[in-house]
């Protein structure tokens, strides 16, 4: 190209030593930000093939005010600094004058062609070998109508590959935020417009003193590669006429915001200290606007860390992360896990970077397994001095916490309180129908219908799958769709071929979801209940009858398997003491005492058959819901003795008893 040479006011070597770090994903899109600063709303990208899984040539061209020849004295002529750092707007990205270098991360030179407003058309080439040095033509006038800049780069040092899947995504994601805000805005890849990322967004509208404001929220599916999390203010034109940081950054939240009205139209960008206009960053109408935007935002944030908090939950409950409590005593277990879970949350929600992607799963289980004996014993300073110097939060945030975390473990201790008074009055009016002297309760009308509505008598989480007048093969094919999770064009092909397939289990349930054992395996827990009335002893004739129960599902391949578990369950009031209709039922108790199981009769396996009287159980969840009431009310005292609502009530007190005293 011919043309006058002209020189930059920096050496080539310190141009390229800024640039060291530039991907080229980000180098490229320099041009694009370029584009947009020179006012462009339609910004074309193309890349040439040149057959060999490379590129031969990429070009950015726009339809901004161009290149003015005049200004190239503030343009290229300079190297880390811009004539935009005076002329800047909210949307500006330029401003450290390195854009139009960058083409040496991806290509060897870069060739402009631009019609500039003042009429004038002209062309410039920069190769990256002497990057200080550039060759522009003579202006000419121009013939365009239309101005504008067309930039290509040749030859290129990327392949296909790593454009498609570097610098498309990039330059989508680093440009979605000006496309939401300025709706007029178009940018072409291959002939192809690209949408912004993937966002979620939400609808607000305030008045303020007889101006309306329309607020959208969005949240990014993908953090922006450079935009920060900002509020835009736009006037009626949908033009951003200032931003301010949303007070979310940093948090693994992005959010942007937007607010138009026309209240913005007159908006005094500068705050001039002489300006007649009273629309401005001191206006109470902004900082009112301001305040409620980041109010919204800040509630959706607390949503976003709710919602996530569930998934890391179930994630960690999914992957046996939380420990197995190994208590007699079920319910308290449950209870410390619900307490253990909540307090999880609460810690999340406050620090959500302490729970880690990067933390493997042995990791996982030393943080949550720290957590819980913290809980356990109620010794809040030794959960922040563990936080200190992993995260960092004020004394504030330390007592808002520790008030956070008190009040969710008192709330819990209430809930469960209540909820085991509801379940001892549930085994009352139980008892007293098993104990119908008239002889009147049967078994399918009253105690199947009962346990039905009541499975926590056999464990928390169980699912009825099949009852009374319910066949196997309809048993399995709930089995497979509700616990395998077998699609119904699956499951229908399966059917139960045995002499018992006939019977009818009074109860077949299943634990929800997959368990985790002690070695990290997981598996599924089913249980079969067979239900006696209250006249009818437990003889070996109702032990055959749950032994018929077990054949039938160990003859089918699609019951068993390593991974699930069985339960079969007997239960009546009474066992028989007969020697002639009970020998082998008490042979079979007696023999397996050595398991230390209560009332397991057999064991093969991963199948077991348990025989129980009503008494037994009634008695057991009694005794333990009882005890469990009690430690719920001392740990309630504990918790409760040392927050400061409490002391200063004693101290109170103890100045009220001193005043009566001395009068």
């Amino acid at each position: 190209m011919s043309g006058i040479k002209r020189t930059t006011t920096n050496t080539g070597q310190s141009v390229l030593s800024q640039l060291e770090n530039l991907a080229p994903n980000k180098a490229l899109c320099e041009y694009v930000w370029n584009a947009f600063d020179a006012g462009a709303k339609n910004i074309y990208i193309n890349a040439i093939p040149n057959g060999m899984s490379g590129l031969s040539e990429i070009s950015v061209s726009d339809d901004g005010v161009g290149i003015r020849y005049s200004d190239l004295d503030k343009t290229f002529d300079r190297f880390l600094d811009s004539q935009k750092k005076t002329l800047r707007t909210p949307v500006t990205r330029g401003r450290k004058g390195k854009g139009r270098f960058s083409f040496v991360k991806f290509a060897d030179r870069a060739r402009w062609k631009t019609s500039s407003v003042d009429g004038e058309e002209f062309s410039i080439e920069l190769m990256s070998s002497h990057v200080n040095e550039y060759i522009v033509s003579q202006p000419t006038s121009s013939s365009k109508d239309a101005c504008g800049t067309l930039v290509t780069f040749d030859p290129i040092s990327i392949g296909i590959d790593a454009f498609e899947q570097d610098v498309v995504p990039y330059v989508q994601n680093d440009v979605s935020w000006l496309m939401l805000a300025h709706k007029d805005i178009s940018v072409y890849i291959n002939n192809i417009k690209i949408k912004p990322i993937d966002y979620i967004s939400q609808i607000y509208s305030k008045s303020i003193n007889d101006h309306s404001f329309d607020i959208k929220t969005v949240q990014w599916a993908d953090k922006p590669v450079v935009e920060k999390s900002y509020i835009y203010f736009l006037n009626s034109n949908g033009r951003v006429v200032h931003k301010e940081l949303s007070e979310l950054n940093g948090k693994q939240f992005y959010c942007s915001a937007y607010v138009q009205s026309e209240w913005f139209d007159s908006f005094d960008v500068n705050n001039d200290l002489i300006s007649e206009s009273s629309h401005s960053v001191d206006a109470n109408e902004f900082k009112f606007i301001l305040s409620y935007v980041r109010s919204c935002l800040r509630e959706e944030y607390r949503k976003f860390k709710t919602n996530v908090a569930d998934q890391l939950i179930s994630q960690y409950l999914s992957d046996g992360i939380f420990p197995d409590y190994k208590s007699d005593n079920v319910m308290y277990n449950e209870f410390r896990r619900s307490q253990l879970i909540e307090t999880v949350k609460v810690i999340y929600e406050a620090e959500p970077a302490l729970f880690s992607k990067s933390l493997n799963k042995k990791q996982k289980k030393i943080l949550i397994k720290l957590l819980d004996r913290i809980v356990e014993t109620n010794n809040l300073s030794n959960l922040f001095d563990i936080f200190e110097g992993i995260i960092e939060l004020s004394d504030a945030e330390v007592d808002k916490l520790s008030g956070v975390i008190r009040r969710s473990s008192l709330s819990n201790i209430t809930k469960t309180i209540s909820f085991i008074n509801d379940r001892l009055d549930v085994l009352d009016y139980f008892s007293k129908l098993l104990e119908d002297p008239k002889k009147d309760t049967y078994e399918v009308k009253h105690i199947q219908k009962v346990i039905e509505e009541n499975l926590w008598l056999f464990g928390e989480q169980y699912t009825l799958l099949a009852s009374e007048e319910d066949k196997f093969d309809h048993a399995l094919r709930v089995f497979l769709k509700d616990v395998k999770e077998f699609d119904e064009e699956h499951y229908n092909k399966y059917a139960i071929n045995h002499p018992d397939k006939n019977k009818e289990m009074d109860i077949f349930a299943a634990l929800k979801g997959k368990r985790c054992d002690d070695k990290d395996n997981t598996y599924f827990h089913c249980v079969v209940i067979e239900l006696k009335r209250p006249s009818v002893k437990l003889t070996d004739k109702e032990f055959e009858q749950v032994k018929r129960y077990k054949n039938v599902i160990s003859s089918h391949a699609e019951f068993m398997g390593d991974n699930t578990r069985w339960d079969f369950i007997l239960i009546g009031n009474e066992i028989s003491d007969s020697k002639i209709t009970s020998a082998n039922i008490m042979d079979e108790i007696e023999s397996n005492k050595q398991h230390g199981e209560f009332g397991l009769v057999q064991k093969s396996g991963n199948k077991r058959i348990y025989i129980k009287t009503w008494k037994q159980i009634i008695n057991e969840f009694e005794l333990r819901y009882h005890e469990l009431t009690d430690k719920l009310k001392l740990k309630e005292l504990e918790i409760q003795e040392n927050t400061p609502d409490v002391l200063t009530s004693k101290i109170l007190e103890l100045n009220e008893a001193s005043y009566n005293t001395a009068n």
